[in-house]
């Protein structure tokens, strides 16, 4: 399965992605308002790279993980995982690619993909309200702010708080 935009390919995520999603998975400064990152060893992005190949074996499946490419090159990802009352949407770019619309791109056609194809009518996303661009990347996709509570990172790097942002079919 690959969705399409005006400058990206999004395509499944898998083992063969090892090394560009190390590029991004194991940088503390990409990673650092992510809950489960960054990695530290590669069998820990290889892992979770094989759960990417199971979901997108599964049927239904539960969580979609995409590849976000640039000209055949994979520069992050974003995925959508199924919730009770519809969908969790989420994306990471390498630095180097951060800034540029990437993000925004890929989402826009994940979210149209949940609508269109899945028939999702509701979606959410959350991060660390000190992470700006995400939030303001929520507010692009014309998400609004419907939450904030403690989040508590589980690798010490202490307590903090998180924001919830939702997208509901009108």
């Amino acid at each position: 399965m690959e969705l399409k935009t005006g400058r990206l390919v999004l395509r499944p995520l898998y083992t063969g992605d090892l090394d560009t999603c190390n590029q991004y998975a194991m940088d503390a400064q990409t990673c650092r308002y992510m809950l489960f990152l960054p990695n530290h060893t590669s069998a820990e992005t290889q892992a979770f790279l094989q759960c990417c190949e199971e979901s997108w074996r599964q049927d239904p499946i539960e969580r979609f993980e995409f590849a976000i490419t640039l000209d055949g090159r994979h520069i992050g990802a974003v995925s959508l995982s199924r919730e009770d009352a519809g969908m969790e949407i989420g994306w990471i770019l390498n630095k180097a690619y951060q800034g540029q619309g990437y993000a925004l791109e890929a989402a826009r056609a994940l979210m149209d993909f949940a609508e269109n194809v899945l028939g999702c009518g509701r979606i959410v996303a959350h991060c660390d309200t000190r992470n700006a661009p995400s939030y303001r990347l929520m507010e692009k996709l014309g998400m609004r702010r419907v939450g904030e509570w403690p989040r508590q990172y589980p690798d010490g790097r202490g307590p903090a708080r998180e924001y919830e942002y939702e997208w509901t079919r009108e």
